[in-house]
């Protein structure tokens, strides 16, 4: 007795073409993971607190500033105090890992860049 397969029935064209949906599929999202990888690579990593210099941060209270979802001392270079909500950009950090802070670039020297 001969086993029937499973496509019995099928043209030949039929099942390729599964094939083929198959491989286009995984074409695309080679695709995509390779887009992904070459985006990474161009974006040199960062490591250490050199890494937070030109970071933008918002002040939670006097002498706290939240940069990239952590909590820093800082101060500003002219001693004026942080208030709540100030938006604020880092400009060095000091020894003892403690951020200096000034302001963010008003809205139109950004535009002129």
């Amino acid at each position: 007795m001969a086993t029937q397969s499973h496509y019995a029935g099928t043209a030949p064209a039929q099942r390729q073409g599964g094939s083929a949906l198959k491989w286009a599929a995984l074409a695309v999202l080679l695709g995509l993971a390779l887009t992904r990888v070459l985006r990474a690579r161009r974006n040199p990593v960062t490591v250490g607190m050199q890494g937070l210099v030109g970071d933008e941060g918002v002040v939670r209270r006097e002498g706290m500033v939240l940069v990239n979802g952590e909590l820093w001392r800082a101060h500003r270079e002219d001693g004026t105090p942080l208030l709540p909500g100030d938006h604020v950009k880092v400009e060095r950090v000091e020894d003892g890992l403690q951020l200096v802070v000034g302001s963010p670039m008003p809205p139109s020297e950004e535009e002129a860049r």
